[in-house]
């Protein structure tokens, strides 16, 4: 009961009802069945056996919305387990709201056992009742977990970055549409790296690729998690991640939520 009065109150002094014109009994009534259908639509949990956490999306504010706690959101990405075909998947974990700070406290590349979470289609939720317990250790290296069980590609080269872009789904990028690169950090700035290989030009330069111009740079933008902020110059690393054109300088950039260490790595 509680739970659900605690919903009721939310909805009845969110914007979209407040900003409604009639009175307050109307309010809420329509408040009242805005919480009743939310409750009777709301798919049944399932508890997956077997959920192994490769990356992150830490929380942040959803877009445009006010800067409120229900407003936060962040992401896991992992290897889940269907108990009906025995086969593993790749889901994004979403966590909404108060339950958002809870993805800091889980450890990436661990399995967890006995999760349960809630189908939303694209994607699967954490509840209240959803528990990351007692996390394993997996007997795989990063790579393993990375291209094997996860089968997500690895571009040899940073330059096959400019065409190797993740796919598009509804007009937003698919985040489980993933590459894994590897390079050298050679610039650090707020929220990223400049990572460089051999592959890359001493000087950007433009290029077509089909009906796109795009410019070869001569360090690829990478953006990551907070987490993963904590190594200095000429650290060699590897990055799994979204890659994208940006839409004015034409130059590929990537979105990581997954960093690790391949070779010599000093920290900051």
């Amino acid at each position: 009961f509680n739970k659900v009065l605690e919903e009721y109150k939310r909805v009845l002094g969110s914007k979209k009802v407040q900003k409604q014109k009639g009175d307050e009994k109307g309010k809420k009534i329509w408040a009242s069945r805005i919480v009743f259908t939310n409750f009777m639509t709301k798919e049944p949990a399932s508890v997956h056996s077997l959920v192994i956490p490769f990356g992150i999306i830490e929380p942040r504010l959803k877009k445009g919305a006010e800067n409120k706690v229900e407003n936060m959101r962040a992401s896991l990405f992992a290897v889940v387990r269907d108990d009906n075909n025995k086969k593993f998947e790749v889901k994004e974990i979403v966590f909404n709201g108060k339950l958002a700070p809870l993805v800091q406290k889980i450890k990436l590349l661990r399995a967890y056992k006995n999760v349960k979470l809630y189908d939303r289609g694209y994607f699967i939720e954490a509840g209240e009742d959803t528990k990351f317990e007692n996390p394993q250790k997996v007997k795989m290296t990063e790579e393993q977990i990375i291209t094997g069980i996860c089968k997500f590609p690895k571009l040899e080269r940073l330059i096959d970055t400019v065409s190797h872009r993740s796919d598009y789904n509804g007009g937003y990028i698919d985040r489980t549409d993933m590459y894994l690169v590897e390079g050298m950090v050679k610039r650090k700035f707020g929220k990223g790296y400049g990572i460089k290989d051999e592959s890359l030009p001493l000087e950007e330069k433009a290029t077509q690729i089909g009906n796109e111009k795009v410019v070869i740079p001569q360090v690829l933008t990478v953006w990551v998690p907070k987490r993963f902020y904590r190594w200095d110059t000429d650290a060699e690393l590897a990055f799994l991640g979204t890659i994208d054109i940006g839409r004015d300088d034409r130059r590929p950039f990537m979105n990581a939520v997954l960093v690790y260490v391949t070779g010599f790595a000093p920290e900051l």
